[in-house]
């Protein structure tokens, strides 16, 4: 049509030359309002992408990170975890366990015989367990001197954490162990300290790197000291299970050691989803 414009000859869209070039277009081809990427067909999309004008502004940095543990020590009370005898009931079809008495419909626990699923309430057959002092039942497993659940099981201490960081500049480039960024990588004591209008470049030795490694006993406390630094300011940290374990120990440790106290938390039930930490 002109400099600016250009139709296709198969669908007769016009199209904006600055906006879409005219050998990318696809004829029935759309745009996602969220993703902001075209598309064709179904596109189930829920997330906006972020838009980060890097020409103003330091490249936005995400950071992905997760937390292994070990079970080597026994959460017990003051007085001593204490068991009482087992009851020894068995598993039968009139006192089932809790595994038994699940539907096998639509194996859901609230289904019972008074809230029943539409296909109707169908228990599984009994396992016929006793309870012993190896197979206890719930009951006989709780502490006779707190009455608590915990008490007695197996702690999940953090031992080990792998934290990995990208960039809107690397966004594209795969990841190794040498992989280097003077906007996202690792920064040290030195080259982490943050001035107005001034870049510190990163050292030469040692920083820069796009994954840093923790170990040891005190890995939660020295992953929440090196992220609550300047050099993280703005930035999204994402895991993988953070729902199910990954947000505590940070949480334990920003309250415990550090003082701070996130000013936005998001729950899931007893689950912490998001958290957000301010400046101050």
């Amino acid at each position: 049509m002109c400099e600016k414009f250009y139709q296709c000859e198969s669908c007769k869209k016009i199209i904006n030359r600055e906006k879409r070039a005219p050998q990318l277009h696809r004829c029935g081809e759309w745009k996602c309002k969220n993703c902001f990427e075209y598309q064709l067909g179904k596109h189930l999309c829920y997330q906006r992408k972020p838009f980060w004008d890097s020409a103003k502004k330091e490249p936005r940095k995400y950071f992905f990170y997760d937390f292994e543990t070990t079970q080597n020590e026994k959460m017990v009370c003051r007085e001593g975890h204490l068991l009482d005898s087992p009851c020894e009931k068995k598993c039968t079809i009139k006192e089932r366990c809790r595994k038994c008495k699940i539907c096998t419909n639509c194996y859901k626990v609230r289904c019972d015989q008074e809230n029943q699923c539409s296909k109707g309430y169908v228990p599984g057959q009994p396992c016929e367990k006793e309870c012993t002092p190896k197979t206890r039942c719930d009951k006989c497993k709780i502490c006779i001197n707190c009455h608590q659940s915990w008490c007695g099981l197996e702690e999940h201490k953090v031992n080990f954490a792998v934290l990995q960081s990208t960039c809107t500049r690397r966004e594209h480039e795969e990841l190794t162990v040498d992989s280097k960024c003077h906007v996202c990588g690792s920064r040290c004591e030195k080259c982490r300290i943050v001035k107005r209008n001034t870049k510190i470049l990163p050292c030469e030795h040692g920083c820069d790197y796009r994954q840093r490694v923790f170990r040891g006993e005190d890995v939660p406390y020295e992953f929440c000291s090196h992220i609550m630094t300047p050099h993280y300011k703005n930035t999204v940290l994402i895991a993988h299970n953070a729902k199910g374990f990954d947000n505590y120990p940070i949480l334990n440790a920003l309250t415990e050691h550090h003082s701070v106290k996130p000013d936005k938390i998001i729950f899931e039930g007893s689950k912490i989803v998001y958290m957000h930490v301010s400046k101050n």
